[in-house]
């Protein structure tokens, strides 16, 4: 069923939704995302055709109907990095590497200054795994080019945590960072 109800029935369970505010506009609408409260991403992510993150509207229902499942599911990757539950966001880190574009980038960059460690130490390692460091530093240190919403000190941080995740490549991090460090 395209519609999303409020609340699902699964196996006589509600599952409530929650808005969840995303620093970076990944919905039609730009309204807060509706995300599950409590979800089971290996069950949304293997869905052939994936829910979307917001309410659907008589205004944006074209757009998400001629949408791909994969872009869908980058959608929805992005969208659960911003979920209020940090183990939530650790699980959609694994799911933000499969499907992977600039969307699920800017959000990886966000969560290195993450309340749980746990979620930045993982977030830091996608990508590297993702070869996104360059962008990353880009973002943590240039307001120009795809900046990143964190204040100078926690981006120094991010910064921190982003090299001490793979120290054997610190030549190459040492790098990217005269070549794109302009704060």
């Amino acid at each position: 069923m395209f519609f999303r109800k409020i609340f699902k029935k699964t196996q006589g369970e509600k599952k409530t939704l929650i808005n969840v505010h995303s620093k970076w506009t990944i919905t039609y609408s730009g309204e807060p995302l509706l995300l599950e409260a409590k979800p089971n991403l290996s069950e949304i992510f293997s869905k052939d055709v994936p829910d979307i993150p917001e309410k659907v509207t008589d205004k944006n229902r074209k757009y998400y109907e001629q949408m791909s499942p994969d872009s869908r599911r980058t959608i929805l990757a992005a969208a659960y990095l911003n979920h209020p539950d940090p183990a939530i966001r650790l699980e959609a880190v694994e799911f933000a590497k499969k499907h992977y574009a600039l969307v699920t980038q800017q959000h990886l960059v966000d969560l290195l200054a993450d309340s749980s460690k746990e979620v930045r130490e993982v977030a830091a390692k996608a990508i590297w795994e993702k070869n996104a460091v360059e962008f990353a530093i880009r973002a943590l240190g240039d307001e120009h080019d795809a900046p990143s919403h964190m204040s100078r000190s926690e981006a120094l941080s991010a910064v921190q945590i982003l090299k001490d995740a793979y120290p054997k490549r610190s030549e190459d991090f040492k790098k990217w960072y005269e070549k794109n460090w302009h704060r």
